[in-house]
């Protein structure tokens, strides 16, 4: 049987790190997980010396923990992270900011299809998205990308101007085919916001108010798809 077409009036593209994700808090789990493991803290300040170096490359963490501290410690280290998940030893308040299930309530509350996309590192990505799942007990679609560009990534791949409608690729729209007449982008990069297209709303996401006046919280934004204001 063929998938239903789902038409709605909006759809969500969430971004993932520091959006949904405190990448930072994850980062320096991961760091003590390590140590217990038995990396030393002179080794891991010299890796992590490096990983900041690769800020705004193309850089897959995990991937490059393989090459320096090899397979067997990165797997106890994804063990040991799944493991505190699964037992409740991590909150989601630890890694995720809040509002973030607030945002996934609302949505579903409103009957809004939403999905992630992010860029990275495959593998780191796609451990973090495992992470949010597990958290949320959630599955979630998403894609990962190269380009951070959200916005340009559905005007250019996704919009049909003749009819003034987006066809949202189906591994973000859970299996069924997805059209909306606008597209609603989350994220915390002004870049990854950047269209012409009058169809594409944007939302610039500043978790802790730093950046200016004209940012939302997740709590902020799970407010106004709460009140219908999306």
């Amino acid at each position: 049987m063929d998938p239903q077409v789902h038409k709605t009036d909006v759809y969500v593209v969430l971004d993932l790190d520091r959006t949904l994700l405190d990448t930072t808090k994850l980062v320096l789990l991961v760091a003590q997980i390590l140590n217990a493991l038995g990396v030393s803290k002179v080794e891991l300040a010299k890796i992590y010396a490096h990983i900041r170096q690769q800020d705004g490359n193309q850089f897959d963490y995990n991937v490059y923990l393989r090459e320096v501290l090899g397979d067997e410690t990165v797997n106890a280290m994804i063990d040991q992270l799944t493991k505190q998940l699964e037992g409740g030893d991590i909150d989601a308040s630890e890694l995720f900011y809040d509002g973030v299930e607030e945002t996934f309530d609302a949505l579903d509350t409103a009957g809004i299809p939403y999905g992630i996309v992010t860029a990275g590192g495959e593998e780191t990505q796609t451990l973090k998205l495992t992470l949010l799942r597990a958290v949320f007990k959630r599955n979630i679609p998403a894609r990962i990308v190269a380009s951070t560009g959200k916005a340009m990534l559905a005007h250019e791949g996704w919009y049909v101007p003749n009819q003034s409608e987006f066809i949202v690729p189906k591994d973000l729209s859970a299996g069924d085919s997805v059209v909306a007449q606008r597209i609603a982008v989350v994220d915390d990069k002004p870049e990854n916001l950047v269209t012409d297209n009058k169809h594409i709303a944007t939302y610039l996401i500043d978790n802790t108010r730093q950046v200016g006046k004209d940012t939302l919280t997740m709590v902020e934004f799970a407010k106004m798809v709460s009140e219908g204001k999306l």
